[in-house]
């Protein structure tokens, strides 16, 4: 269903949304996704891809507004057997699915919506129960933790990144390119009264507010789950990353200095 129909992406209020265009030429639903971000676009566009090529392959609802996608369960080797390749180890490859009337926006086919959702997983948000979705269908790199002490020269990295979060600000507002987005590495208060410093993608940025989703599990933060919307100060940012359409990124020096002092990939 991949080769015959497309996906159309673009942002949507601050997150992303995501339609099929295509489906009604076999007299199927177009599959909506809303409110998610920029760096899940490629996981996002497996799980709409699945979805419709199960719905092809005669998918019926057991529950109403319930459908279990069992990647392995498709019929067609060129769309079962690539996505299965790319599994991490720890992926349960069957992804609960929620199944709600779309609600048609200007732009959309004119065809019935069935809008995905994620509320048969656990978190305190929506977005947090989509981060859930989205890592046990398709498995995610387990998250390293590093305890280390800030030196001079992290320092100074970090105080050079803050520096150019001004400049960031201001490309934001005026609105990034689809696909390109800017994590920045904030605090979050431990339960022993340290740190723990964890990756957040912009989602809003007013002034020194900045808002988006956490893309980290957290380790020794009480009540706090990866993909959850989070707000942090732009004043405590240790790092940024903004990641261009083609692939390019820029920032993350700190990284680097903890990759030296340490070894291994860090949070």
């Amino acid at each position: 269903m991949s080769q015959q129909t497309v996906i159309h992406a673009y942002r949507s209020d601050n997150l992303v949304r995501a339609i099929t265009l295509g489906m009604s030429k076999f007299g199927l639903p177009d599959v909506v996704v809303s409110d998610f971000s920029w760096s899940t676009n490629r996981p996002m566009g497996h799980l709409v891809n699945t979805f419709a090529q199960a719905m092809a392959e005669g998918a019926t609802l057991a529950r109403p507004g319930q459908y279990d996608l069992n990647l392995r369960a498709l019929r067609h080797a060129a769309a079962r057997d690539p996505l299965l390749a790319n599994l991490k180890p720890n992926a349960a490859a069957v992804a609960k699915l929620s199944l709600v009337n779309g609600k048609w926006e200007s732009g959309d086919p004119k065809n019935r919506l069935y809008e995905i959702r994620f509320d048969r997983y656990p978190g305190p948000d929506r977005y947090a129960q989509q981060s859930a979705l989205l890592t046990s269908a398709f498995g995610a790199d387990e998250d390293s933790v590093t305890r280390l002490k800030h030196n001079d020269e992290l320092l100074a990295a970090s105080k050079a990144a803050n520096a150019q979060l001004p400049k960031l600000r201001d490309a934001f507002a005026k609105g990034l390119q689809p696909g390109e987005y800017i994590l920045v590495k904030a605090p979050f208060a431990t339960r022993d009264g340290g740190n723990e410093w964890m990756w957040v993608e912009v989602a809003k940025w007013s002034g020194d507010t900045i808002e988006g989703l956490l893309k980290n599990e957290p380790v020794d933060v009480p009540g706090l789950r990866g993909g959850q919307m989070v707000k942090v100060s732009q004043a405590k940012v240790f790092d940024y990353v903004r990641h261009h359409p083609d692939g390019r990124e820029e920032g993350n020096e700190t990284t680097k200095i903890i990759m030296r002092m340490q070894g291994g990939a860090k949070k």
